[in-house]
């Protein structure tokens, strides 16, 4: 049985009991797609509680370590000590639908392959987006994997597989030409373009896009789950002439949750998350504390995943300002 989020806090921290709210149903599903600093963590999806590390709030969490908090070493290399930086001219585009146009965006970058496109889609059904593959795969090489409770849209296309088993495969990438790629939250579906609040990030890297050619390579052939970690996450290059760096990790293989921890650790001034689901209790007690060292942490949840599995009452109670999403559908970040 999982633990009480207040299991996480010392127990020479005295907090009392959040009040409780009404259940909400809600899609079991733990992902956290956070940006930190200069950061961009990548389609961390399909995160468990079983790859976060205990960590117990220290008596004074305004001291940088404690003697239970787990030393820097313990966790996965940052992409500053990646030997596998390129220095790549790299381009980004991030767009965030409803308000942008996503499947716009999706179909020129699908459009510019001349030989290959792999996509790994959690659920896809835009009409314009299985034409377009169905077109390309004529004279490409075009491969494409969705989980198997949405395996009906597709289930036509020559080209299409699933995963077929009770996890899901959450991912929502696509690599072209192994020299670009797309990922983010975005569900090439109706209600993911139309309705629901997403983000689609066009990233043109030949080393990034390795990692999820690796990674599509591993679903493609049916190894779901915790498949091979990813040897060199971290890419750098300029993106219009500003130096960035670039990390794709993939869950559950690569800890995703373990990664963020780090780094919220790490953050001295602010801390900006966004979250359809929110349910690790180890990641919130990192945010308490860099929440009373001062730092500035803020953060949207989904309305209707705010339930008694959540954190928002947790990190509401403690005085960090979480704001619940108004849209009616599903704000999916």
């Amino acid at each position: 049985m999982a633990k009480n989020h207040l299991d996480y806090l010392s127990k020479t921290t005295v907090i009392p009991a959040t009040p409780a709210i009404p259940a909400i149903p809600t899609i079991p599903v733990a992902c956290v797609f956070a940006v930190l600093c200069i950061f961009f963590f990548l389609n961390a999806s399909g995160c468990t509680e079983t790859g976060v590390k205990d960590y117990t709030l220290p008596a004074n969490p305004l001291h940088e370590e404690s003697p239970n908090s787990p030393s820097s070493e313990s966790f996965p290399s940052s992409p500053e000590s990646s030997d596998a930086f390129g220095g790549e001219n790299t381009s980004l585009e991030v767009v965030f639908c409803p308000r942008e146009k996503c499947r716009e965006t999706l179909t020129a970058a699908l459009n510019t392959s001349r030989e290959s496109i792999h996509c790994a889609f959690f659920e896809l059904n835009l009409p314009e987006i299985i034409s377009l593959l169905e077109k390309k795969s004529e004279t490409q090489d075009v491969k494409l994997v969705v989980d198997s409770l949405h395996y009906d849209h597709v289930h036509n296309l020559s080209f299409a597989r699933h995963d077929n088993r009770s996890a899901l495969m959450h991912n929502k990438f696509c690599v072209i030409d192994q020299a670009t790629l797309t990922t983010g939250s975005f569900n090439p579906t109706e209600r993911g373009n139309f309705y629901n609040n997403n983000n689609l990030v066009v990233v043109s890297s030949s080393l990034l896009a390795q990692n999820y050619e690796d990674e599509f390579q591993e679903l493609w052939s049916g190894t779901f789950g915790k498949g091979s970690a990813t040897t060199n996450p971290g890419v750098s290059g300029k993106n219009q002439g500003e130096d960035i760096t670039l990390a794709s990790y993939f869950c559950p293989e690569d800890s995703c949750a373990d990664v963020v921890q780090e780094h919220i650790r790490q953050a001295n001034h602010s801390i900006n998350f966004m979250t359809f689901s929110f349910t690790l209790g180890p990641l919130a007690t990192d945010l308490i504390i860099r929440h009373r060292a001062n730092v500035s942490v803020r953060g949207i949840m989904e309305t209707r995943n705010a339930d008694n599995r959540s954190v928002y009452n947790l990190l509401s109670y403690q005085g960090i300002e979480v704001m619940l999403d108004t849209n009616p559908y599903n704000m999916h970040h």
